[in-house]
């Protein structure tokens, strides 16, 4: 499994405008149509304006199906004029690959 970031800065601060890109876009859910796909979020920082994005895949192969799928393509242009600095077809985020992961069950009971 891993898990990818990528930074993002908008343009002139407006940080409002690249959420409210990704949410009528549904960027984030049309990432989670490529198979090998697991979550995503979007953050949005308590101080300064900068955007981080995560994703978690099953595998690199599953990212770089994200990264090679003609709608990621296809919005790169309108996401750029949104951006201090454009994304293109070959933009990616750093990619870590999970060694350890602890998550808290609620409630949950084992059987």
């Amino acid at each position: 499994m891993i898990r990818t970031v990528i930074y993002l800065t908008p343009k002139n601060g407006n940080t409002q405008a690249l959420i409210d890109y990704f949410h009528n876009d549904k960027v984030l859910e049309h990432s989670a149509e490529i198979d090998g796909f697991i979550d995503a979020e979007l953050f949005c920082p308590t101080v300064g304006n900068q955007i981080m994005v995560t994703a978690t895949w099953d595998s690199e192969a599953a990212y770089q199906r994200w990264i090679d799928d003609p709608w990621r393509a296809a919005s790169n242009e309108r996401i750029s004029k949104l951006l201090e600095e454009a994304v293109g077809s070959e933009t990616r985020g750093a990619s870590f690959e999970s060694l350890h992961r602890v998550t808290k069950n609620h409630g949950a009971k084992l059987t």
